[in-house]
């Protein structure tokens, strides 16, 4: 193993890295915080599930129900999952792939092929084929801060950023992501972490064969 000691700058929370050095690391794009700098030592995570739109079907509606911002979870199928009124207030759904999902009913919120969302009924009454396209686009794998609680993936333990991301911005950037040991007084963990978050952290860490000294 190659001793990497270090206090300050990049990867300063590094003890060791497996022989060849390369064999710990990844490349890939960082995501910043919206306005703090991503330093060395910062615990990350994985998006992997993609972003959602919903829009009125091809022709428009007769009703003008509305629908919600549409939220995701990686069990979501990438492509247009299709919402169709059976009545006013009841609806089906398709996945991309064609297969049916359970209907739901307007008001009530709907949580069913990886994708999450309300409808609601307007002034106008929807009538049987009106109806929203919800389109579902490809996770990107960029990295970012993990996060307690998120839904996209970065709730997920992933790596370790190697090195500072500015604010803002989405950058390539190097990550530990295997065989190696780090120092934890230099890592720096989801906001707010308890110290039982913590070690669930590490424990996570671990299983990617990072070991935290």
């Amino acid at each position: 193993m190659n001793a990497l000691v270090m206090r300050d700058g990049a990867a300063n929370y590094l003890v060791s890295e497996a022989n060849g050095m390369y064999r710990s690391r990844h490349e890939a794009d960082v995501i910043g915080n919206a306005t703090l700098i991503l330093a060395p030592g910062t615990v990350l995570g994985q998006v992997i599930t993609g972003a959602a739109t919903s829009a009125l079907k091809s022709g428009g509606n007769t009703g003008n129900a509305t629908s919600s911002a549409v939220t995701v979870t990686s069990s979501a199928e990438v492509g247009i999952y299709a919402v169709r009124f059976l009545t006013a207030t009841t609806f089906s759904v398709a996945l991309p792939s064609g297969a049916l999902l359970p209907n739901g009913a307007t008001a009530v919120a709907y949580a069913q092929g990886g994708v999450v969302f309300t409808l609601t009924v307007g002034g106008t009454p929807m009538v049987a084929g009106d109806g929203f396209n919800i389109t579902v686009t490809k996770a990107p794998g960029d990295f970012a801060r993990h996060l307690l609680g998120a839904t996209d993936g970065t709730q997920t333990v992933a790596g370790i950023l190697y090195e500072e991301v500015p604010p803002g911005v989405t950058v390539p950037r190097t990550i530990t992501r295997r065989d190696c040991e780090v120092n934890g007084d230099h890592l720096i963990y989801s906001a707010g972490a308890s110290a039982e978050q913590i070690a669930t952290a590490n424990a996570a860490l671990l299983a990617l064969g990072i070991i935290v000294r």
